[in-house]
């Protein structure tokens, strides 16, 4: 036996959801919102600076010293560079005997 349907959702099979909405609004729409106040709310999507290793990757801790820490940090910010890349050439120096 089934159960009795509630009033008013006897079409729910009919449903389809409304068409998402578009990625980007029209000129039109951007140029009326400007001119009555509105503003965009979405912070710029910020650019990655991050490229996708090569070799396969993997976690590491280690206790530093905060001084090291610090200039490692700097040196990678100076040279634009992400941790992993910095621990690389860093590695690189030491397999090539210059440190």
């Amino acid at each position: 036996m089934s159960k009795p349907t509630p009033a008013g959702l006897a079409n729910l099979g009919d449903f389809k959801p409304a068409a998402p909405a578009p990625e980007e609004m029209p000129a039109v729409s951007r140029t009326a919102a400007a001119a009555h106040g509105f503003v965009e709310r979405d912070p710029p999507k910020p650019i990655k600076r991050r490229r996708a290793s090569d070799e396969p990757t993997t976690s590491f801790t280690t206790r530093i010293n905060v001084s090291d820490q610090v200039d490692f940090i700097e040196w990678c910010d100076r040279e634009r560079l992400p941790y992993r890349e910095g621990f690389k050439r860093m590695m690189d120096a030491v397999r090539k005997g210059i440190v």
